[in-house]
C-alpha cells in the first residue's frame, strides 16, 4: 500500500483542481427552479457524480436532493456525508468567491472550508482505496447533499429512500470529533409596521447579519442619541443620511456562523437598539430593544440556558417587510440538555408586541463521549496529527442530527486560525486539506477492521 502523504502530494494538484471546479458552482439554495434547490446545486451535484463515475463507483442521484457514490460490498454500510450547497454571499470580499484563488497557501472562496473543501477530502480518500485496492468487506458510500444550509430537506430525503449507515461522519465539524450537537430553532417574529418606509438586513437567519439598512421617519429619532450610542457600541461603521423628512440608516456588522454569535457584530441587532436609544417610540422596536437588543444569549427574554457543554445562542439573522408587518427571523442553539419545545414556548409567552411562529424545530444529538465510536475517531485524530485533543461538543448543526450512527469528524481545528466560515473571504489551508484526507483515509482503514 502506497504511503499516504507520498500519494497525497502526487494528488495535490488534482484535488485542487476538483475544489476550484466545486466552487465554481454558485450553489446558493434557490426556491424558484425546476431543481429542489436551484440550478446551480443541480449542476454541482451532477459534477460530483460524475467524479465518482470517473473512478468507477455506482453512483446514484436521488431526485436532485442529494446523490452517492459507493464502493464495496457487503451487508454493512460505512458513509461519509457532506454538502455541496453554501450560504449567500455577503461582505466585502478580496477575491471572487465562485473563482477560487491561493494565496499563501491558502485556497479561497465560497465552500472552500464549508464543506466543498473537505468533501474533496473525503472523495480522494475513497480514491486511495481504490487505487491502492484496498479490500473492501463492507460497502462505503459518500453522499453529496444539496441542503445542508436550509432546511436539511436532502438529508430527509435520504433516509427516506436510502435508510441510515451502520457508521458514518460528516466532514463538517470540529476535530477530533463532536459527540453533541446543540438543538436548532428557527422563528419568525412579525409586527405591525408603524415605523419603516424600508427595512432590510441579513442573508440567511443561521448567518450574523453583517448588514442593515433602513428608512423612516427622520422626526422619529433624535440623532444626536443616535450617534452617541453608536460611537460607543462597537459596530464598525454606520452612515446617517436626511433628505425631505425622511432619514436613511445604514448600519455594518461582521458577519459569523450562527452557532458562534460572538465572533460577529449582528448589523440589525445595534440598528434596532441604536433607534430607541435614539428616542423612536414604538412598542415592537422597544420590545426588541428590551428583550433582545445585542445579546447573543437570550438573557433578557429569559431562555439563557446552559448546562455543562454550552449555553444558547440567539441570533437575529434576517429582518424585511411584507404585507404591512416588519418580520425578523431567529436561528437558537438550544444546549442538547434541555428541550427545544421549552424555548420555543417560553419565547412566545415572553413577547407581547411580537407574533412568534416555529419554522423549524431540530432537536440536539448526543453519544456519550466513551462510546467506541467516538474513541475511533478520537484515536485516528491522535494517530494522524500527534495531537491529544478532546472531543467536543458544538452548537452547529451537520447532517449527523439525520442519520444514525452518524458524527461530525472534522475538518476545523482547534488551534488553529478562523477560515471565515459563513463569511468574506472564507479559505482553507492547504496542508489542512492534504492532512484531512489522510485522517479521512486513516479512519475508513480503521472502520473497514470492524
Amino acid at each position: 500500500m502506497k504511503n499516504i502523504r507520498e500519494y497525497l502530494k502526487e494528488n495535490e494538484e488534482s484535488m485542487l483542481e476538483v475544489l476550484a471546479k466545486l466552487v465554481s458552482f454558485p450553489s446558493v439554495n434557490e426556491t424558484n427552479s425546476a431543481y429542489p434547490f436551484g440550478e446551480a446545486n443541480a449542476l454541482c451535484l451532477d459534477y460530483a457524480l460524475k467524479l465518482c463515475e470517473d473512478l468507477k463507483m455506482k453512483t446514484k442521484n436521488l431526485d436532485y436532493y442529494i446523490g452517492y457514490g459507493e464502493i464495496g460490498a457487503g451487508k454493512e454500510l460505512i458513509g461519509v456525508i457532506g454538502h455541496l450547497d453554501v450560504v449567500p454571499v455577503g461582505g466585502n470580499w478580496n477575491t471572487d468567491p465562485f473563482k477560487m484563488e491561493i494565496k499563501d497557501n491558502k485556497a479561497y472562496g465560497r465552500g472552500t472550508s464549508d464543506d466543498k473543501g473537505p468533501l474533496v477530502s473525503a472523495l480522494f480518500a475513497f480514491k486511495y482505496l481504490l487505487d491502492n485496492e484496498v479490500e473492501l468487506n463492507k460497502r462505503l458510500r459518500i453522499v453529496f447533499g444539496c441542503n445542508e444550509e436550509s432546511g436539511f430537506k436532502c438529508v430527509e430525503h435520504y433516509v427516506e429512500k436510502e435508510g441510515h449507515f451502520d457508521y458514518g461522519f460528516t466532514p463538517d465539524g470540529p476535530f477530533p470529533c463532536c459527540f453533541g450537537e446543540s438543538g436548532i430553532i428557527k422563528l419568525q417574529f412579525s409586527a405591525p409596521n408603524k415605523v419603516f418606509e424600508k427595512i432590510s438586513g441579513g442573508m440567511a437567519s443561521n448567518v450574523v447579519p453583517d448588514n442593515c439598512e433602513m428608512t423612516l421617519d427622520a422626526k422619529d429619532i433624535d440623532q444626536e442619541e443616535l450617534i452617541e450610542y453608536l460611537e460607543i457600541s462597537g459596530i464598525k461603521e454606520y452612515a446617517l443620511v436626511e433628505e425631505a423628512g425622511k432619514l436613511r440608516f445604514q448600519v455594518s456588522g461582521k458577519a459569523a456562523h450562527a452557532s458562534t454569535p460572538e465572533e460577529g457584530v449582528n448589523a440589525i441587532s445595534f440598528a434596532l437598539t441604536a433607534l430607541v436609544k435614539g428616542g423612536l417610540n414604538d412598542p415592537a422596536i422597544m420590545e426588541f430593544a428590551g428583550k433582545i437588543n445585542t445579546e447573543y444569549n437570550g438573557e433578557s427574554c429569559g431562555v439563557n440556558l446552559q448546562d455543562e457543554y454550552r449555553e444558547l445562542t440567539l441570533n437575529v439573522g434576517k429582518i424585511w417587510l411584507k404585507d404591512d408587518n416588519i418580520n425578523f427571523e431567529v436561528d437558537i442553539r438550544c444546549p442538547f440538555t434541555f428541550e427545544n419545545a421549552e424555548v420555543i414556548d417560553s419565547l412566545s409567552k415572553e413577547f407581547i408586541n411580537w407574533q412568534v411562529a416555529a419554522l423549524s424545530d431540530s432537536p440536539g444529538l448526543y453519544q456519550p463521549e466513551d462510546s467506541p465510536f467516538v474513541k475511533i475517531l478520537v484515536d485516528t485524530y491522535k494517530e494522524v496529527t500527534g495531537k491529544d485533543d478532546k472531543p467536543l461538543t458544538m452548537g452547529g448543526g451537520t447532517y449527523a442530527r439525520g442519520v444514525n450512527n452518524t458524527l461530525a469528524f472534522g475538518a476545523d481545528y482547534q488551534d488553529d486560525e478562523n477560515t471565515n466560515i459563513h463569511d468574506a473571504n472564507e479559505f482553507i489551508k492547504i496542508e489542512n486539506l492534504l492532512q484531512n484526507t489522510e485522517i479521512y483515509i486513516t479512519a475508513l482503514l480503521k472502520l473497514l477492521e470492524l
